[in-house]
């Protein structure tokens, strides 16, 4: 495989405060816990990324925040897309495909339904839910991101807090 895309569903968050919008929602005690070590479990099977592109909600930067405590990236490989809020599968693709092909590994931290929605385009089969803070890792057989279209991929990775 030639270019590795990994897609990571923030983390549980709160719906604890009264009048905040969705767009400003923080993580819960669960979502505090649970991404240092989904972090941990990337960092000791090797995972390393060119690129992460990361939603602006809070809840998705405080994932990424968390899951960084590890080395899986340096710190200007890091992008914060308004775009990648409550983004569709086409949207998602959109993103995907204008990336520059000098990066060969990278990841999006956003949201479902559009994470979910955008694995099961993307890799033959279909996959389980995608639950908060869970990673879905898929490789494709392509030399530019631009190639990147439905079931052009294969599901390398599934993990999530529950199954660590």
């Amino acid at each position: 495989m030639n270019k590795t895309l990994t897609l990571i569903r923030h983390a549980k968050s709160s719906w604890s405060t009264p009048g905040a919008n969705d767009h400003d929602r923080i993580l819960n005690e669960r979502g505090l816990m649970d991404s240092p070590q989904m972090g941990k479990a990337l960092s000791e099977r090797g995972v390393h990324f060119d690129m992460i592109l990361c939603s602006t909600a809070r809840r998705a930067m405080q994932t990424l925040d968390l899951l960084c405590e590890y080395p899986l990236a340096d710190k200007e490989a890091i992008h914060y897309l308004d775009e990648l809020y409550c983004a569709s599968t086409d949207k998602l693709i959109s993103i995907i495909q204008q990336v520059d092909k000098q990066y060969n590994d990278i990841a999006i931290v956003a949201h479902n339904p559009g994470l979910e929605d955008l694995a099961n385009k993307l890799i033959s089969g279909r996959m389980n839910n995608m639950a908060t803070c869970s990673v879905v890792q898929i490789g494709f057989d392509i030399e530019d991101w631009d190639q990147v279209n439905t079931h052009t991929g294969e599901q390398q990775l599934d993990i999530n807090p529950k199954n660590l």
